[in-house]
């Protein structure tokens, strides 16, 4: 414990952001020119600080006015829920949170194992998790389909597009659950309010409400595994007058394809032809709830919301105003489709575990490894920077922070001023063309790639309206007003992100109550503080698991911690059930091994040094982090990071631990009940 209130303070104070002129004295060797550009970044970054930070935006769960923001517009649409299996006491083996693809590859992996008695919760009406909330128009994941997509060796499924549409990975969700008869295991429309420990007969009480409006339900497990995803509730800016807009809105992650014609497989947006339509936001639209922790979290698959919805806006409305705060940072994209026998025979044509490998591949370049050949050979892999949010290998030392930042600048000044030049080539009209320009490093946002997103603000019809940092003033009955102007909307979509509850517990993160041995509360356990093994297990909580985010590994390409979390699992409980002779166990973490890897976790952090200075985003909790810290709070912020060596070392390590075989660090004991 002395060793990490020692050294965590000094962590957390390198990690914490500093003006960008401060950082460019410490990079010795940055040219006349770089330093112009970081003092440009420092004047972008400082006029969209707030002192309201995450407050200037509400949960519409919290607001009835508002809650029409997140309810499920897709429910109707599903057949059978699962709610008529379901019966009051029922008692499983493991129960998983969540069906979107962590919660179907964890099902299908347990399966193969010989642990059949599982069942998926989800608040949603099907499979999916994100990929059912989201079906705005232009949906595609940005990471390559071939590494996205779980499973594909198991499936035989042949993605159609080098980056796949929202629409095919729904459906790919469907052809999950049937492949692995989950169909039957699924209970949707059920909300968790909480999952209790019970002493007396060693297993967990799981309170639901039924979303049919029909009471609740409780049900009984050995083992709780939260796959609960993150992007799915939706969040809302605090704006003046928001519910006093007279025409129709709606969020993102809840289109309204009622009002705007069309279909997520056919975005024809036919009813906009004569709307004025206006959206809020231009970013990679998420929230860290992060609370000036440091980097908790990359969860992200969905590019950017606004970046990929815009320009399908612009094809149909007659008027469409983008309301932007801070500008993203476009790359190319070159999606084209998958020709079925070149993907045979230069994707899956090394054989088995040809996709881990192509993973594994894709992790090492964006860690700023280099592995040789480019598998994917995309936007991704040549954008080495991004390893300055996921962890790289580089650093392990305070002392080496101004050489490690002056790499850094070096690094990305190219890629950023490539970036800017390609919106100077794109978009004709010179000021729009200025406005859309990204003034900072490009690890500060989750980086967009879209090929179609600035050649839309060509368009007569299109007009950006650039708040100079400022966000928007209000919403009146008429529209929106930004800088005093008002601007008439029949439409007002809500591109604003999710909440992002990076510095929650476990249950925090996915909006309920957990409580342990002897009633102790997860919440309350983990704002003391956070202590894992791995990140994915933690003492006074038996059988419950969890896959990070906080001291695990972070990934661009989430779904490959989702599988490797699966992986590790099905693992962990066919071993533990070796052990005890295929009798009932209890598995918890021990409190010296997660002391351990607390340490571990401490020691790396460093390496988020570089996310310092960023402009306010869902990674620095809307600048919080740049707030005066006590050193108590920098300590638990530096237990609150991930791995700092990028997860490919992350799962390095958790695979030899497997290797040895004797599940050091987990306390496995006999489930004995009264």
């Amino acid at each position: 414990m002395s060793e990490i209130a020692d050294v965590a303070p000094k962590v957390a104070a390198a990690v914490a952001p500093q003006p960008e002129e401060s950082i460019q004295m410490q990079a010795n060797g940055v040219s006349r020119s770089n330093q112009v550009i970081l003092q440009k970044y420092e004047q972008e970054r400082n006029k969209r600080l707030r002192d309201d930070g995450n407050a200037q935006y509400i949960d519409p769960s919290l607001h009835p006015k508002l809650r029409q923001f997140q309810q499920d517009v897709w429910a109707k649409s599903l057949p059978n829920p699962g709610l008529d299996r379901a019966r009051n006491g029922d008692k499983h083996k493991v129960v998983l949170l969540g069906a979107g693809f962590g919660g179907l590859s964890t099902a299908a992996r347990l399966k193969q194992a010989g642990i059949d008695d599982v069942v998926l919760l989800d608040i949603a009406g099907g499979f999916g998790g994100t990929w059912y909330w989201n079906r705005y128009p232009g949906l595609m994941c940005d990471v390559e389909s071939y590494i996205y997509m779980p499973l594909l060796e198991e499936t035989g499924y042949i993605p159609k597009h080098k980056y796949s549409s929202g629409h095919e990975l729904r459906q790919y969700a469907e052809l999950l659950a049937d492949t692995f008869q989950l169909r039957d295991k699924a209970i949707f429309q059920v909300k968790v309010e909480t999952v209790k420990w019970d002493d007396e007969n060693n297993h967990y009480v799981i309170d639901l409400t039924r979303l049919d409006g029909k009471g609740s339900l409780q049900i009984l497990a050995d083992f709780i595994v939260s796959n609960c995803g993150a992007i799915n509730l939706p969040k809302m800016p605090d704006l003046p007058g928001m519910l006093d807009f007279a025409g129709h809105s709606f969020h993102t992650s809840r289109w309204d394809y009622s009002y705007t014609g069309g279909a997520p497989e056919n975005p024809d947006l036919t009813n906009l032809q004569n709307k004025r339509v206006g959206i809020i936001g231009t970013g990679a639209t998420l929230l860290d709830l992060s609370r000036g922790k440091i980097l908790l979290t990359l969860l992200i698959c969905l590019g950017a919301t606004a970046v990929q919805a815009v320009s399908h806006l612009g094809k149909w409305a007659k008027e469409l105003y983008v309301f932007q705060r801070t500008p993203s940072s476009v790359d190319v994209r070159n999606n084209r489709a998958t020709d079925p026998e070149w993907f045979k025979k230069e994707v899956a044509g090394s054989g088995h575990g040809w996709q881990l490998r192509r993973q594994e591949n894709f992790n090492l370049h964006v860690a700023d490894v280099d592995p040789g050949v480019d598998m994917v050979d995309d936007a991704w892999t040549s954008m080495r920077t991004f390893s300055y949010v996921v962890g790289n290998p580089k650093i392990n030392h305070m002392k080496d922070v101004p050489s490690f930042l002056a790499e850094a600048g070096a690094q990305d000044f190219p890629r950023q001023e490539r970036i800017r030049k390609r919106v100077e080539e794109i978009v004709k009209d010179k000021a729009t063309a200025e406005k859309l320009k990204p003034w900072y490093s490009g690890w500060c946002k989750r980086p967009c790639f879209h090929d179609d997103y600035l050649p839309t603000f060509n368009r007569p019809n299109v007009h950006l309206v650039d708040t100079d940092g400022k966000g928007v003033d209000k919403v009146t009955a008429n529209g929106v007003v930004v800088a005093g102007k008002e601007y008439p909307l029949d439409l007002l979509i809500f591109g604003t992100g999710y909440w992002i509850k990076g510095a929650e517990s476990p249950c925090g993160k996915a909006n309920f109550k957990a409580y342990g041995k002897g009633g102790v509360s997860m919440d309350d356990k983990w704002a003391e503080q956070i202590t894992t093994l791995h990140g994915l297990i933690t003492n006074g909580f038996p059988n419950y698991f969890f896959p990070g985010p906080n001291q695990s590994g972070a990934a661009a390409n989430m779904v490959y911690g989702m599988s490797t979390f699966a992986d590790h699992l099905a693992y962990i409980l066919t071993e533990a059930y070796k052990k005890s002779s295929g009798r009932p166990v209890l598995i918890e973490g021990e409190p010296d091994a997660m002391e351990d890897w607390s340490q571990q976790i401490v020691s790396k952090a460093v390496a988020f040094a570089a996310l310092g200075g960023c402009t306010p985003s869902y990674l620095n909790g809307e600048g919080a982090v740049g707030k005066p810290m006590a050193p108590e709070v920098m300590a638990k912020a530096a237990r609150a990071a991930v791995w700092g060596e990028g997860v490919q070392s992350y799962i390095d390590i958790v695979t030899k631990w497997r290797a040895n075989g004797d599940l050091k660090g987990l306390k496995i004991t006999p489930s004995v009940t009264a």
